[in-house]
């Protein structure tokens, strides 16, 4: 408890190190957070194959099995950037127990650039289907013919782009 300025009242400032538990226990904050980043990792290397699995069977299909339409290539996209999401799970988080910065650092970026990449393809696709549902007579004529491909070049390079100042300022 910290003392206020002013003479006779005190100033309640929380204690950071420690932990209120629902038996009203104090304990360390730094107990639990580390056994659950552990236990988190584990859960995410159980489920990432049964997404990696999905992932691959949508690649497969749309990649090599089915004609390829306006949506089907934001999809692609989608799902090969999901696929890489959960396939650098594999490659960062055994790493975990190495504890090396610059290993961080690049989990950081590649992580932050192949979310932000599905997330934008879903915007997109988003974007795209209301076109097609508002506009649908300037979207079957007018519409050009390439522009999936070029939203989806466009979304990787500016995922890219974004995600180069981790690398560059995490130091700072």
């Amino acid at each position: 408890m910290a003392v206020s300025s002013t003479p006779g009242q005190q100033e309640y400032v929380p204690d950071n190190t420690t932990e209120t538990i629902s038996n009203g226990t104090l304990v360390p904050e730094s107990v639990g957070k580390d056994d659950l980043r552990k236990w988190l990792n584990i859960l995410s290397l159980v489920i990432a194959p049964v997404g990696l699995v999905g992932n691959g069977l949508v690649l497969w299909l749309l990649g090599f099995r089915i004609q390829r339409n306006h949506f089907s290539v934001y999809i692609l996209n989608l799902a090969a950037a999901d696929a890489l999401v959960l396939g650098s799970f594999f490659v960062f988080y055994p790493w975990e127990t190495v504890k090396a910065h610059l290993l961080y650092l690049l989990e950081d970026c590649i992580l932050y650039m192949f979310y932000c990449v599905s997330m934008s393809l879903l915007a997109a696709i988003s974007t795209e289907r209301c076109l097609s549902v508002l506009f649908p007579i300037w979207y079957r004529c007018h519409r050009p013919k390439h522009t999936s491909a070029a939203v989806c070049a466009g979304i990787w390079a500016l995922a890219l782009l974004f995600s180069l100042p981790f690398l560059v300022l995490e130091d700072y």
